[in-house]
């Protein structure tokens, strides 16, 4: 199995992978990881918490299409492509929101419209004749998380009771290994040109804070903020949270999504067709604090 590394390949250090450095911009170095290849997954790619982000859009769109078109050059078997929750609409907030939502072209947020172009390529390929299948992941959280990711700066926030205040709002979470699996399944079991939602369980963040003192963490906060302020004053309760000014888990993006979340995501076509087992939201926390203890970042 090879890896293209952009910058830093120390977190497959333990893993049995060949890592080749690239660039997403750079067609070439794509094309020399994944000549031979009969599987490309493409999950590369830039996340922004700011709405307006040229790099983003650049890296995302440009950066898929190269892949693309190198996998369709070389002949590549299948391409499982790795989208958003975010590049669905979520309105309306009644109902089910599953694989027959329209794409959210009116997000005002350049990292949703850069998985948005990103499907309608990745799905244009197919009529061309690439085996291509979308996998939309919701919240992503769990163990073996190197950088940490926004969401792994929470749990590591909560746990240390640096969370200011809390939100009347929740999100689907989903194990990172939930996310991995569905990737394996795909390539055995997803269909052409179909997407596939793999979403796992909706809680409050109330919930998200006593989770995470459950297993060993500080008490969640008693005091839950109405959205408006939390806008009005996300600087101070960023700062509050991190010690920084410049580290932010009380971002534009983050709050949107909060404010407008969908309480029912289905996966049931993935569960169906795929085969994946969620993983429950207490083995997903406890196993993410068990991690970040052994690596030294709680």
């Amino acid at each position: 199995m090879r890896v293209l590394v952009h910058k830093n390949s120390e977190v497959f250090k333990d893993f049995n992978v060949t890592t080749i450095h690239g660039d997403l911009l750079n067609k070439q170095s794509l094309i020399d990881c994944i000549d031979g290849a009969e599987i490309v997954i493409h999950l590369a790619g830039l996340i922004t918490l700011e709405k307006r982000s040229e790099e983003v859009l650049n890296v995302n769109i440009k950066g898929t299409k190269n892949l693309l078109e190198a996998s369709m050059e070389l002949g590549v078997k299948k391409f499982i492509f790795f989208s958003s929750i975010h590049a669905l609409n979520v309105f309306p907030l009644t109902g089910i929101m599953d694989e027959t939502r329209e794409l959210n072209r009116d997000s005002v947020f350049d990292y949703d419209q850069s998985k948005i172009k990103g499907e309608e390529m990745v799905l244009d390929a197919a009529q061309k004749g690439l085996h291509t299948i979308i996998l939309n992941p919701t919240a992503v959280l769990g163990p073996n998380d190197y950088k940490p990711s926004q969401l792994g700066k929470a749990v590591t926030q909560y746990y240390k009771g640096k969370i200011p205040a809390s939100l009347n709002s929740g999100y689907n979470f989903v194990d990172v290994r939930d996310v991995a699996d569905a990737a394996v399944k795909a390539v055995q079991y997803g269909r052409k040109g179909h997407r596939y939602i793999v979403s796992g369980h909706w809680k409050s963040i109330k919930e998200l804070g006593e989770t995470v003192h459950k297993f060993g963490g500080k008490k969640p906060p008693k005091f839950t903020v109405p959205f408006w302020l939390a806008k009005f004053g996300a600087g101070i309760l960023n700062y509050f949270a991190t010690g920084k000014d410049d580290e932010r888990l009380f971002a534009p993006i983050s709050l949107h999504t909060l404010e407008y979340s969908h309480k029912n995501i289905s996966n049931a076509k993935a569960l169906q067709e795929l085969g994946i087992k969620p993983t429950e939201f207490n083995k997903t926390i406890e196993d993410t604090i068990i991690w970040f203890k052994t690596n030294k970042n709680i």
